[in-house]
């Protein structure tokens, strides 16, 4: 690692292949077009926002692996197929 700079080490996360494929900017951008008028129709303060997930709970799954990485790319999720329950 000391010798190759470029490199570096994380701790990978799983994401579902389809989620992974589906996040386009173009996707991600309606998204939030879409998200800013709710806001603004409704009048929802920002402290009644709340994060959640809806994609359930991963059976069998390894929660984190150590990868090393090309560090000017820098993607921390890594593919794996649906099995959410």
């Amino acid at each position: 690692m000391q010798r190759h700079p470029e490199l570096t080490s994380i701790t990978l996360q799983s994401i579902e292949s389809s989620r992974l494929k589906a996040a386009t900017s173009e996707h991600l951008q309606q998204y939030f077009d879409e998200l800013e008028k709710v806001v603004v129709e409704y009048k929802i303060l920002l402290e009644n926002k709340y994060n959640i997930d809806e994609s359930g709970f991963a059976i069998g799954e390894i929660e984190a692996t150590k990868c090393i990485i090309n560090a000017n790319i820098w993607q921390q999720f890594q593919s794996k197929p649906g099995r959410q329950e």
